[in-house]
């Protein structure tokens, strides 16, 4: 009993200095300060979709382009710790099947956009699986019950991080009930505050 009882002491000693080891391994979520950066992007009305993080995209630019001071720093310290950053998106129109004849345009993957350097598309998760989780994603994420701020898989070295792109005011609202967000088939389930309108994909590796 006594060696029960030393053992018992000994263990709960050890596990704050064991907690704060995970603690410190876990680390903090390296892209949450460039998820809030594309957030933001989100919220203004000057572009749709993947034009809010490729301006030039139609010109063949791939290459995320930091707009202010807060963006070159994000990118600039996720380059100095080694990661390679690639984001997608998916809408919610990735639940529909395209009408024939139209452009796979938001009822496909959008992207890709490099944020730190210019990765090969052949080293990234292939893009029909990227497409098939940004769908498990969208239909996660949209429903009543989970309004969380989103998950990680892994796929092969990569990790990718799914993150809701929510409604977050009245004006988006109103861009996807009768604005340019808005297809003949969205009549009739108008999105609310806090749905998820799409979903950003963050594919990185250190």
């Amino acid at each position: 009993m006594r060696n029960a009882i030393s053992l018992t002491l000994m263990w709960l000693a050890a596990a704050p200095a064991a907690a704060a080891t995970l603690s410190k391994a876990v680390g903090p979520d390296p892209i949450a300060h460039l998820d809030e950066c594309i957030q933001r992007r989100f919220l203004g009305t000057g572009a749709f979709g993947m034009g809010r993080v490729l301006p030039n995209r139609y010109h063949g630019v791939a290459q995320f382009q930091p707009e202010d001071a807060t963006e070159e720093r994000v990118v600039t310290e996720l380059a100095q710790k080694g990661f390679q950053v690639t984001v997608f998106l998916a809408g919610r129109h990735v639940l529909d099947t395209p009408p024939v004849g139209m452009p796979v345009g938001r009822f496909g993957l959008q992207g890709p956009a490099h944020i730190t350097g210019t990765n090969s598309a052949t080293a990234l998760p292939d893009p029909e699986v990227l497409l098939a989780e940004g769908r498990k994603a969208m239909q996660s994420l949209a429903s009543k019950e989970d309004h969380s701020a989103g998950y990680e898989i892994n796929k092969g070295s990569w990790t990718v991080a799914l993150r809701p792109l929510r409604a977050s005011n009245e004006r988006c609202v109103m861009c996807h009930t009768v604005g340019f967000g808005t297809l003949v088939r969205d009549r009739g389930r108008n999105p609310k505050l806090g749905d998820a309108l799409g979903v950003a994909m963050y594919i990185y590796r250190r």
